[in-house]
C-alpha cells in the first residue's frame, strides 16, 4: 500500500486464477530445487585443489586393457576396440566419444587416468599425430576434463616424436625452451598433479635421467614426479649397460637417475604377460614370475637390497612408490580376449607388499 491506498489486485476468474497459481507454484518448485545445487556448484572448489595425496599415489589405472567401441585403435567403433587413455587428447575424439570413454573406464572403477605428451605420434599409426604447443590451453581443457569426469589424470611431459628427445637422448635445454613456459603457467602448476617424463625411453644414459629429474623438480616442484622404466627393469639402465656406463652395480644407475627427486616408479611386465619363455624362468608360471619380478623390484626400490638408494623424494629413507604399471596393454591391444586377463593381473600385483598400486588393468 502507498499513500494509504491499498493496492489493486487484479481480479481473476476461478480458471485461469487456479492455472496461475499453478504456474507459480512449478516455478517456485523448480527454483527450491535448483537453489542447493547452485549453491554446491558455486561453493564446491576444483578437484585438483581437493585431492589428497593418498588419492594421488594410489593408482587404479588402464593404459589400453578397456573394451569400448571408441574412434581410432585397432578395431575403431567395434564393441572389442581398446580404450587407449594416452589419446584422449585426439582429435580423434569428439566431445562424445570423450564421454563414452569416460563412462566405460569409470564402469570398471578406476580411478587415474594416464595421457599425453602434448607433443606425440598416435600409436602404432593407429591415431592422428598430435602438437599442441600452439594451442596449450586446448590441452589443458583436455586434462581439466579428465578431472571432471572423475578421474585423477598423470601426465605424460615429454615428446614421444623426437623432439627434443629420441628414445636415446634428451636435450633439457630444448625442454626447457619448448615447454618450459607452458608448463610453468598457473593453470598447468594447477591441472598437473601427477607428471611423468617420456613414455620408457629405452636409451637414456642414467645421468639424463638425472638432468630430466633436476628439470622435472624445478618445472612441478609440488607434483607427484614419476619414471618410467622400460619392460622388465627395475633400475634405469639395462644389464648390458653397466660395462659400456662404466657402472658397478644397477644400483648407480639409480644413483646417477637422482632417486630424490622422484616419488614413483612405474615398472613394466609386459613381456612376462605375454608368457615369453625368456622371461619366465623354468619351474615357474608366467603369474608367479610376475609377482617374483615385483617382489624383488620392493626389495631393490624401496629395501635397499644389493645395495640400492631408497631415498626419494618423499623424503629421507622414504622410497619410492610402485606401480605395476604396464603389463597387459601390448597385448590386449591385438588380442582383445586377454583384458580379463589383465584384470587379474592387476589384482595379483596388489597381493605383492610393496606395491602400491596398477595402471594397467585390475580390480
Amino acid at each position: 500500500p502507498t499513500g494509504g491506498q491499498a493496492a489493486k489486485v487484479p481480479q481473476l476468474n476461478r480458471k485461469s486464477g487456479l492455472k496461475r497459481m499453478m504456474q507459480i507454484a512449478v516455478a517456485m518448485l523448480g527454483v527450491l530445487l535448483m537453489a542447493p545445487a547452485l549453491g554446491a556448484d558455486r561453493s564446491q572448489s576444483p578437484p585438483w585443489e581437493t585431492v589428497t595425496m593418498e588419492q594421488l599415489r594410489d593408482w587404479r589405472g588402464a593404459i589400453s586393457t578397456v573394451l569400448a567401441p571408441v574412434p581410432c585403435g585397432p578395431r575403431p567403433g567395434r564393441a572389442n576396440n581398446v580404450l587407449f587413455t594416452a589419446q584422449i587428447d585426439s582429435s580423434c575424439w569428439d566431445a562424445a566419444a570423450r564421454r563414452q570413454a569416460f563412462e566405460a573406464y569409470r564402469a570398471h572403477g578406476y580411478t587415474h587416468w594416464i595421457m599425453g605428451p602434448m607433443v606425440q605420434t598416435g600409436y602404432h599409426g593407429q591415431y592422428p599425430d598430435s602438437d599442441w604447443r600452439t594451442d596449450p590451453d586446448g590441452f589443458f581443457d583436455r586434462v581439466e576434463e579428465v578431472w571432471r569426469a572423475g578421474f585423477i589424470p598423470g601426465v605424460f611431459t615429454i615428446p614421444d616424436n623426437g623432439l627434443c628427445a629420441d628414445g636415446r637422448t634428451v636435450d633439457v635445454a630444448c625442454l626447457e625452451r619448448e615447454f618450459g613456459a607452458m608448463y610453468r603457467s598457473p593453470r598447468a602448476q594447477a591441472l598437473f598433479r601427477i607428471v611423468a617424463p617420456q613414455w620408457e625411453p629405452a636409451d637414456w644414459h642414467p645421468s639424463q635421467w638425472g638432468e630430466v629429474a633436476t628439470w622435472l623438480a624445478d618445472v612441478f616442484p609440488k607434483a607427484v614426479r614419476v619414471i618410467h622404466l622400460p619392460s622388465n627393469l627395475a633400475a634405469p639402465c639395462h644389464k648390458q649397460d653397466l660395462s659400456r656406463y662404466e657402472l658397478a652395480s644397477a644400483a648407480d644407475c639409480w644413483a646417477l637417475a637422482k632417486m630424490s627427486l622422484w616419488h614413483q616408479v612405474f615398472l613394466q611386465e609386459s613381456w612376462t604377460f605375454m608368457g615369453e619363455p625368456e622371461h619366465v624362468q623354468e619351474g615357474r608360471t608366467a603369474e608367479q614370475q610376475f609377482t617374483y619380478d615385483l617382489w624383488d623390484a620392493v626389495r631393490r626400490i624401496r629395501e635397499g637390497y644389493a645395495g640400492y638408494p631408497v631415498t626419494s623424494a618423499w623424503g629421507a629413507d622414504i622410497p619410492l612408490d610402485i606401480i605395476a604399471f604396464e603389463y597387459a596393454s601390448y597385448a590386449v591391444t591385438r588380442r582383445p580376449d586377454l583384458a580379463q586377463k589383465a584384470k587379474a593381473w592387476g589384482a595379483l600385483a596388489l597381493t605383492v607388499k610393496g606395491i602400491r598400486g596398477f595402471g594397467d588393468g585390475g580390480r
